[in-house]
């Protein structure tokens, strides 16, 4: 009886309680099938750096493409990867363009052992520009990278014009100084012609009637006004001229007193050149003083090449601004690389690659000692590695007191199919044959 007392007394309680207190069905809802997720771990991100690889040996125009590396320290790259990099383009020392490589088709991206490769055709780059040599340089990020890429545009198949120091018994070698097709310089071309009776008017003559024609020269003949009268009295040539035959050559005037001049003296008789207008030398004509007796002969000059509208391609002379002979050198090796002219019919006749080492004179010969290079850049055309040494011959030898030239590759003299300076050289005498 007292066992069962506290039994029924519990069970009363369990009753209150319930009855007191209503039961959450919550719990019979419970998933307990449901897997117990711990809270994610947050991701991060590494942002990978990446840096430019310029290439360790010095470029060449023989290389047809411009590349780079990129690298990466994850190797994940941006999709906008070229977005930082352009492309300066330099004619001599003048930007003439820069292209950004993220809109420039003719990019190549390649893997190389976890890097990207950068690849752009050279000649695509210089689409629209004028033939000649020119150097690149790559930009990121508005920095410019201390490398030199090499190119070159020109339309190899041009013929240069031969040299002779030759003329045979009975013939007459005559240079002649022609107009360019502008009238703003003087070509030299040479002409062998049966020795005639009177060579000073024959001279004026060729002057007058024009050069052949396919040259890219001026020749709209009479090239120069017409001279009824020419004197030879005691090594001067008094060239008289008529103020009814200058019509149309006012302005051309100077020009025309140093064609007449130069071819006049190049043949090597005289002392110089007089000019007379309407019977006087007294006078002023179109900024010319023709008091003046001319001496002019073709000394102290960097020999471009010039081609307009031609298969041809024709020495021309340049005078030289400077009068300290090592300036004249380093003048010429500057104007062959066309850092001194702009026009385009002149083109540069040594590639930039190309660098002088250093130079000697021993006594009237000059010798220059150029980068390898030399002899390897224009091996595949050997019309235009003829103009290069051509050009640097007649350059070299128009400064006074040299009379003979040697060209050394990285102090070795260079002997080939083109050229042989294993001993001193001299320039001949008749440039620029006719064809």
């Amino acid at each position: 009886m007292h066992r069962i007392l506290p039994n029924i007394l519990f069970i009363v309680i369990i009753f209150i309680l319930a009855t007191a207190f209503p039961l959450s069905t919550d719990i019979l809802s419970l998933d307990l099938s449901q897997k117990i997720v711990d809270k994610p771990v947050e991701e991060v991100v590494i942002t990978p750096k990446l840096s430019t690889v310029i290439p360790e040996k010095q470029d060449s125009i023989l290389n047809p493409e411009l590349y780079f590396d990129i690298k990466s320290t994850t190797s994940v790259f941006p999709a906008e990867l070229l977005s930082n990099y352009s492309v300066d383009i330099y004619s001599a020392t003048e930007k003439v363009a820069t292209i950004p490589l993220i809109n420039f088709k003719a990019v190549t991206i390649s893997n190389v052992e976890n890097q990207k490769r950068i690849s752009v055709p050279k000649i695509d780059l210089l689409a629209g520009q004028v033939e000649g040599y020119y150097t690149f340089k790559l930009v990121e990020d508005h920095k410019s990278y201390d490398y030199n890429w090499y190119a070159s545009n020109i339309n190899y198949s041009k013929v240069l014009l031969q040299t002779t120091d030759q003329v045979s018994s009975g013939n007459l070698g005559m240079t002649l100084y022609y107009p360019t097709s502008d009238y703003q310089y003087l070509v030299p071309i040479s002409r062998i012609i049966k020795t005639p009776d009177n060579r000073w008017r024959t001279l004026y003559t060729a002057l007058t009637n024009g050069p052949k024609s396919g040259l890219g020269l001026y020749e709209n003949a009479p090239i120069i006004p017409y001279a009824p009268n020419i004197k030879i009295s005691k090594g001067i040539a008094s060239i008289y001229m008529y103020s009814a035959n200058l019509a149309g050559f006012e302005d051309k005037y100077p020009l025309v007193v140093e064609s007449i001049s130069k071819t006049f003296m190049s043949l090597g008789q005289l002392e110089g050149v007089n000019f007379l207008l309407d019977d006087s030398s007294n006078k002023t004509f179109s900024g010319v003083d023709l008091r003046t007796t001319f001496t002019s002969v073709q000394e102290n000059s960097a020999y471009m090449a010039y081609n307009k509208d031609s298969n041809y391609l024709l020495l021309l002379p340049l005078a030289l601004t400077t009068s300290n002979f090592d300036d004249q050198v380093n003048e010429i090796i500057s104007a062959l690389k066309g850092h001194s002219e702009s026009s385009s019919d002149l083109i540069a006749v040594i590639p930039e690659e190309v660098t002088l080492q250093g130079y000697t004179l021993n006594g009237s010969n000059l010798q220059l000692n150029f980068s390898e290079n030399i002899t390897k850049v224009l091996t595949d055309y050997p019309e235009y590695e003829r103009l290069m040494f051509k050009a640097l011959l007649y350059s070299c030898t128009s400064l006074e007191n040299v009379n003979t030239l040697q060209i050394q590759a990285n102090g070795v003299n260079i002997s080939n199919s083109q050229v042989d300076f294993t001993s001193p050289v001299s320039a001949d005498q008749y440039i620029n044959l006719e064809p």
